[in-house]
C-alpha cells in the first residue's frame, strides 16, 4: 500500500510540474505575441498580422486543452480520448493557416500546397468521425452504476 501511495504522489507531482510548464509556456506565447505584433506592426501587412495572431490563439487553445486533460486525469484518474481528438483538430486548423500563409509567398509551388491541404482535410475528417463515433458510443452505453431496489450495483 505504501508503494502505491508513493507512486500516486509522484504521478500527481509530475502532473503539477507539467501543468506549471504549460502555463509558463502559455504566458511566454502571450508576451511573445504582443511583442511581435508591436515590433512588426510597421513591416507586416495587416493580413499577415491576423494570420499570425490566429495561429498564436490556436496554440493557446491547444495548451488550454492539454491543461484541461491533465486536470481531468489528475482528478478522475482516467485518460479521456475526446480532448486529444479536439487538440488534434485545433492543430490541423493551425497547420492549415500556416500552409495557406506560406503559399501566398511568391515562388511557392501549388502542387505541394494542394497535397498538404488534401492530407490535412483527410485527417480532419478522420478525427471528426472519431469524435462522432466516440460520442455515439458513450451515448449508447448503459450507465455503469445503477440502483435496483435501493441496492447500488
Amino acid at each position: 500500500m505504501t508503494v502505491d501511495a508513493g507512486i500516486g504522489r509522484a504521478e500527481s507531482s509530475i502532473y503539477v510540474v507539467v501543468a506549471t510548464l504549460l502555463a509558463v509556456g502559455a504566458a511566454f506565447i502571450v508576451v511573445g505575441t504582443i511583442t511581435d505584433l508591436i515590433e512588426g506592426s510597421d513591416s507586416r501587412a495587416i493580413a499577415d498580422a491576423g494570420v499570425f495572431l490566429l495561429d498564436r490563439v490556436l496554440l493557446l487553445f491547444i495548451i488550454a486543452e492539454l491543461l484541461y486533460t491533465l486536470r481531468v486525469v489528475n482528478i478522475g484518474g482516467r485518460i479521456l480520448v475526446e480532448p486529444f481528438l479536439f487538440i488534434g483538430l485545433i492543430a490541423i486548423v493551425r497547420k492549415v493557416l500556416v500552409v495557406t500563409a506560406e503559399v501566398q509567398e511568391p515562388g511557392r509551388e501549388m502542387t505541394g500546397f494542394l497535397a498538404q491541404i488534401g492530407a490535412l482535410a483527410g485527417l480532419a475528417l478522420v478525427l471528426s468521425f472519431a469524435v462522432y463515433l466516440l460520442r455515439r458510443s458513450s451515448a449508447a452505453a448503459p450507465p455503469t452504476d445503477t440502483i435496483v431496489d435501493g441496492d447500488q450495483r
